[in-house]
């Protein structure tokens, strides 16, 4: 599914906790993100590929920092070639 969301440049659905996201594809991510996908700053990449009020909504859940771990785990796996 995620190849095909790349081919059609659509966002892609991850779900965690009950709740949906959805997410920039990766072939539409700015150089922004791909420093701080370098620099491993996890919640500067969801505040910007997670769509509409993605980012705010996952704050509100106020994770710990071992769920924004899995949450960024998630989200990285559904953008990958290799998808879900």
């Amino acid at each position: 599914m995620t190849a095909r969301n790349e081919a059609l440049d659509t966002p892609i659905t991850v779900t965690w906790k009950g709740k949906t996201y959805k997410v920039v594809p990766a072939s539409k991510w700015t150089i922004e993100v791909l420093e701080a996908v370098e620099d491993g700053k996890m919640t500067y990449i969801l505040r910007n590929v997670l769509e509409g009020d993605g980012y705010t909504r996952f704050r509100a859940t106020q994770p710990l920092a071992s769920e924004v771990g899995e949450f960024f785990e998630k989200v990285s796996k559904a953008v990958s070639p290799a998808g879900n």
